[in-house]
């Protein structure tokens, strides 16, 4: 008999630095105005501080120790790790001279981890990659190839984003992991149900990450005073904004939508709803487009900012924490990612361990 599959546990780290919207690591960019702030429903963020021993890999490891600890199962037991950082380095104490390209992340958090039995791999879709980590784990344990799977998204945005341009206020750093299990389909209802995906390239020069000069040395007379400033940022074209506010809206229940048809469903019977988080406007778009109230979804933006791969896991966290997802319920997790693909999931929930990561946080 196929098994079932469950997330066991989840759990989710913010770093130690706060950024609020009037920081001085903003004072380089020109006309911000009230209307951005509301658009995007951001306060602060977030992000890695190199003096506190801070890193991606520590945010990852003691993220993904936690989901361990509430799954209780030991990392030796594990048979998959996966991992994500949109960032194309990893390094190993937050400092340049730590800086890998290869191997990837989940070697270097396997080994941390002492998961030494398990395969690893790094999955990146950007914003989409815990969706697509969490299918990779569905299969494999579905198909008999293995029992637990530790999934995990780390983002250390504040390494990328270019604080010249406005684009830089809208991401946080932040790590979220999971372990999923195997389960006796006869003793269990919860369990992956079924999902769609939609990949569409015409838009992938829209956001990405470039090498290149900050935006204030492009104009500037002597580029060789900025040349210790070159490196890989953040990039959004100029259209990008509104090009983005033409497809997006539509895209995400478009995929809803196509999982519901396919199921047999109508948007009423699923309990609960988790959403990307790139815009509190673009998360209500959704939910009104799709008929939902607001105690269907989560919106976990303000304080935190787009956690970019790992908002996914956090608007879930929130729900979770919040009862808004309950054993038994009906839940579909859709997302999307820079390039860009598109998921929704349907999951039948069961029980998912959680820590008290989010109990000073007033939704």
């Amino acid at each position: 008999m196929t098994p079932a599959v469950q997330m066991a546990s989840l759990a989710y780290t913010l770093p130690s630095r706060l950024l609020r919207n009037d920081d001085p690591a903003f004072d380089r960019i020109e006309g911000i105005q009230p209307a951005w702030w509301q658009f995007w429903g951001i306060e602060s963020r977030y992000v890695v501080d190199e003096t506190a021993g801070e890193s991606e890999l520590t945010l990852a490891w003691q993220t993904a120790a936690r989901a361990l600890d509430y799954a209780g199962i030991e990392a030796a037991q594990l048979d998959l790790v996966l991992t994500n950082i949109t960032s194309p380095f990893v390094s190993h104490d937050g400092t340049t001279d730590s800086r890998h390209f290869a191997p990837r992340l989940s070697g270097l958090l396997k080994a941390k981890l002492g998961a030494h039995r398990a395969l690893h791999a790094d999955i990146e879709v950007e914003c989409a990659s815990f969706l697509f980590q969490m299918q990779t784990a569905v299969n494999l344990i579905k198909q008999g190839r293995i029992q637990r799977a530790l999934i995990c998204s780390t983002e250390r945005m504040s390494a990328l984003v270019d604080y010249t341009c406005k684009s830089s206020t809208n991401f946080g750093d932040g790590a979220a992991a999971a372990v999923l299990t195997a389960a006796n389909a006869d003793e269990v209802t919860a369990d992956w149900v079924d999902a769609v995906y939609h990949s569409d390239a015409q838009h992938y020069d829209l956001a990405t990450v470039q090498w290149r000069y900050p935006k204030a040395a492009d104009t500037a007379a002597t580029p060789d005073a900025y040349a210790d400033q070159f490196g890989a940022y953040f990039t959004l074209k100029p259209e990008a904004q509104e090009a983005i506010a033409r497809f997006m809206p539509e895209t995400i229940p478009d995929m809803v939508n196509q999982l519901l048809r396919k199921t047999g469903h109508r948007a009423d019977d699923i309990h609960t709803m988790v959403f990307h988080q790139p815009s509190k406007i673009l998360v209500e778009a959704w939910a009104q487009k799709l008929g939902l109230s607001p105690e269907r979804y989560v919106i976990r933006l303000s304080d935190c900012a787009c956690l970019v791969s790992a908002s996914v896991p956090m608007a879930l966290f929130e729900s979770i924490r919040l009862g808004k997802i309950k054993p038994g319920d009906l839940v579909i997790i859709a997302g999307a990612g820079a390039g860009w693909g598109f998921g929704a999931q349907l999951w039948r929930w069961g029980h998912t361990a959680i820590g008290p990561e989010g109990a000073s946080y007033a939704a």
